[in-house]
């Protein structure tokens, strides 16, 4: 008996209807790997070109940045020039601090119906000039500068009835000696 032969035909037809169906899967298949490729290079294709215009899209919103990074740099840098101008003035207030606490001293006393025309220091002496409608408030003061001990000896130099309104006078108050303490911006 010659072997291939198919003496029984349904087995023919059984073996046409398995060939078909393999070809027809294999087909299939085919066809949907291609599919499936053509969707997922479709896929990378849309994502690739997202991420072309998200780049475009930073690029110039980077470049949109650039004057206001430049203008922060020069804001930055004025900064440290101010920081540096303040630190200058703080070192410059420290220094002043002595003269102006003895000055803040001198003045507070100074009784309300009293001008001030000129606070001077010589020779380690104070000399107050101004003017004056109440006297007697000028004596309050000298009191008060001979109680402290830098200003020992104050007195009235001088109260001269001023032209213009009667009671108006020129006074002039000298103080000395002046203590060390004070030009060290010690209060007494």
């Amino acid at each position: 008996m010659p072997t291939g032969v198919n003496l029984l035909p349904w087995r023919e037809r059984r073996r046409m209807l398995r060939q078909r169906r393999f070809a027809a899967t294999l087909i299939g298949a085919l066809a949907t790997g291609l599919l499936a490729t053509w969707i997922g290079a479709q896929h990378l294709e849309a994502r690739h070109e997202q991420q072309r215009r998200d780049n475009i899209a930073t690029r110039a919103a980077i470049e949109a940045l650039a004057d206001p990074i430049a203008a922060i740099t020069r804001l930055e840098s004025r900064e440290a020039g101010i920081q540096a101008r303040l630190a200058a003035s703080n070192a410059l207030h420290d220094q002043r601090k002595a003269p102006l606490a003895r000055l803040e001293w001198l003045l507070a006393p100074l009784p309300e119906a009293a001008r001030l025309r000129a606070l001077t220091e010589r020779d380690n002496a104070l000399y107050v000039t101004g003017t004056t409608h109440v006297p007697e408030a000028l004596a309050e003061y000298l009191e008060r500068l001979n109680a402290e001990p830098g200003h020992t000896r104050a007195r009235i130099d001088s109260l001269a009835p001023l032209d213009g309104p009667p009671s108006r006078r020129h006074f002039s108050i000298v103080a000395g000696p002046l203590a060390d303490s004070l030009s060290d911006g010690d209060s007494p």
